[in-house]
């Protein structure tokens, strides 16, 4: 059965009931918590509860609160929002253009700025690098060889008078045309304070006129000593005093490899220098004369190169240039040893002229046949195919007791492993001097003594 309701209270304010229906409203959060806390309970609070007066005016207070909304924001009309779209679109097209104009020239300032910060670093890197590098101290090496011999090469010009043959026209006077003056143009080098330069005998070879240019100075007339056509040397004399020579070096010591300097002036251009290595040594027969035995180098040599020194690393000469491979440097130059030209040009300065040993035979290599029938090494000494004879009776090598078959295998105490090696301590030997010769014959050595003659002009 239904318990009748109650009929309100009359004199109970709305804000009491709103009191009222409070703890139902904890109830229910507390109960959910204690769903989560289990261990703790909520006591009830009791239904009626005494009200105050400030409790009704906090009542109405919250019950009169409102809340205040910012207002909307206008709708633009149509024309405002189709300027400001056109508006967006202009710029869009300017900015566009203007990266078209500007974007290439931007990014090449860009592409050269990077560059040149990383070229600048590179070179400020470099700089720190050399300056304590080896390659600093080898680049100031060359400079002071060029100083050390610059002062002893010589340029050397040339001219001689020629008549070309002249074809007289019966309705002209007989006459004499002017001759024509061949010019010519070398190197050389200072050996002596007073004066005496050498050069190669092809530079000088035919002149009338020879004027040497002594470091920058007036040009000197200069006169022929002597000359070795065989060598391709010659000694020249100047009237000058206190002239600055080069120091001879050692052509038989310096190795294949070593480094090496040419100076001279190769097309008129007085004391230029170039670098290279030595190729190598003992060129003779492949190219010059047996006499010459050229020293190979890939130092540049050009046309007025020659006469010049090629010097060692303490500005000693070691060579003297004298030719090229073709009309122009193709990275090939040879140049007559400093110990062959030292002896040629001291034996010109003593007697004007270079008298060449001679013995009298014809020569040949030691082959693998002719040493297995003689029992010898192969590539040991030089093998005698003839004794030649001379027009006015023996000659030296008959005199000797040298035949043909015979071996020579050691020569004035120098070793012989090859017939140009024989052939240029002949000619090295001084004319009617008498020498010891160690050969083989028949299977056993023989000693004997030879009298070195004097080897004709052209032979």
């Amino acid at each position: 059965m239904e318990e009748p309701l109650s009929p309100p209270d009359p004199e109970r304010s709305p804000a009491a009931e709103n009191l009222d229906s409070a703890p139902a409203i904890r109830r229910s959060s507390t109960s959910s918590a204690s769903s989560r806390e289990s261990s703790q309970d909520v006591p009830p609070e009791p239904a009626d509860l005494p009200h105050t007066e400030a409790d009704t005016s906090s009542a109405k207070t919250r019950t009169t609160r409102t809340r205040v909304h910012p207002p909307e924001p206008a709708e633009p009309d149509g024309l405002t929002w189709l300027l400001s779209k056109l508006a967006w679109i202009v710029l869009f097209l300017m900015g566009a253009a203007l990266f078209q104009w500007a974007g290439p020239w931007a990014v090449e300032e860009i592409q050269y700025s990077i560059t040149r910060g990383q070229e600048r670093a590179r070179h400020d890197a470099a700089q720190e690098f050399v300056q304590d590098h080896p390659l600093n101290q080898l680049s100031q090496m060359y400079g002071v060889v060029s100083k050390i011999v610059s002062p002893s090469v010589v340029h050397i010009n040339t001219s001689n008078a020629r008549r070309v043959p002249y074809v007289v026209d019966d309705e002209q006077p007989l006459a004499l045309p002017p001759p024509d003056e061949i010019q010519g143009q070398g190197s050389g080098v200072i050996l002596d304070p007073r004066g005496f330069i050498v050069t190669n005998y092809h530079v000088v070879r035919g002149a009338s006129n020879i004027q040497v240019v002594i470091s920058g100075q007036r040009p000197i007339d200069a006169v022929i000593v002597g000359f070795d056509q065989e060598t391709d040397l010659a000694l020249l004399r100047v009237e000058a005093d206190n002239l600055i020579p080069a120091q001879w070096g050692d052509s038989d010591e310096i190795e294949t490899g070593s480094l090496v300097w040419a100076i001279g002036s190769p097309f008129g251009l007085e004391r230029s220098i170039t670098s290279g290595i030595l190729s190598a040594k003992h060129r003779a027969g492949k190219a010059g004369t047996i006499y010459q035995d050229f020293l190979q180098t890939d130092a540049a040599v050009n046309p007025g190169n020659s006469g010049g020194p090629l010097v060692d690393s303490a500005g000693r000469v070691i060579g003297i240039n004298t030719a090229i491979v073709g009309q122009t440097y193709q990275g090939i130059s040879f140049a007559i040893p400093s110990n062959v030209a030292r002896e040629v040009v001291e034996r010109i300065r003593a007697s004007g002229h270079f008298s060449r040993g001679w013995l009298g035979v014809q020569l040949g290599e030691v082959t693998p046949d002719r040493a297995q029938q003689l029992g010898t090494a192969v590539g040991v000494g030089a093998y005698i195919i003839d004794v030649v004879p001379h027009r006015s009776g023996k000659s030296p090598a008959a005199e000797a007791g040298i035949i043909a078959g015979d071996v020579i295998i050691a020569w004035n105490g120098a070793t012989i492993d090859s017939p140009n090696t024989l052939s240029q301590q002949v000619a090295r030997t001084q004319v009617g001097s008498r020498v010891p010769v160690v050969l083989f014959r028949q299977g056993r050595q023989v000693q004997l003594e030879a009298t070195v003659g004097e080897r004709a002009p052209g032979m």
